[in-house]
């Protein structure tokens, strides 16, 4: 203030000197402070964002779902090995209280991945009229219904068709396909995907 003082007693060539030379000097009084940055308002930002839209945009800018793509791929393989092993061996699987133990989580699991993509999903309605998610519908809500009634036993059919339609999660490998393969392979590796599908199926209703 002093030096602004002085400046505006003298000369006008020195006071434009002395006004430039306190200007640098402020210039590097700030430059040595440490950089305050204000987040009140970014966090005001991000507080009235929707909570559904924040774990969309952290979901989509990882790799969270290609890693429960690949978890869903091993535990649907294994539930249709276990189906094609059953069909084969049903008195055996009648006196074993883990299988239904294990469907019963299986399906739970598949309900919770369900409604958790649905809840990750940037357009809902577009999900939900997907053929993927029919065939998620498809292979849980059947069988949750049927453990709700109670009728989910080793000597009922009605379990054993709830069983069937696990088969078609085969095609659910489409994700990993489409996530993994360049456009070339991807388009071959689909084709052979839902030519499995279509032999899967069939051949549980005729084993059933």
């Amino acid at each position: 203030q002093f030096s602004l003082l002085k400046a505006n007693r003298a000369h006008p060539k020195q006071q434009t000197e002395m006004t430039e030379k306190w200007n640098e000097e402020e210039r590097q009084r700030n430059f040595m402070q440490p950089l305050r940055i204000d987040s009140s308002e970014w966090n005001k930002k991000i507080v009235s964002v929707p909570l559904r839209k924040i774990l969309v945009q952290k979901v989509s800018d990882s790799s969270f779902l290609f890693y429960q793509d690949l978890l869903n791929f091993l535990v649907s393989w294994i539930t249709v090995g276990l189906f094609i092993y059953q069909q084969n061996h049903i008195k055996a699987f009648q006196k074993q209280a883990w299988f239904v133990t294990y469907q019963k989580c299986v399906h739970t699991y598949f309900s919770a991945d369900f409604f958790f993509r649905l809840l990750c999903s940037k357009y809902p309605r577009i999900m939900l009229s997907s053929f993927s998610s029919m065939v998620e519908l498809l292979t849980t809500v059947p069988f949750i219904l049927v453990w709700i009634l109670g009728q989910a036993q080793y000597d009922e059919k009605v379990f054993r068709a709830c069983m069937m339609f696990d088969l078609i999660r085969v095609y659910l490998t489409k994700r990993i396909i489409d996530n993994c393969m360049v456009d070339n392979a991807r388009d071959i590796f689909n084709i052979v995907n839902i030519m499995v599908t279509i032999i899967m199926f069939p051949a549980g209703v005729c084993s059933y």
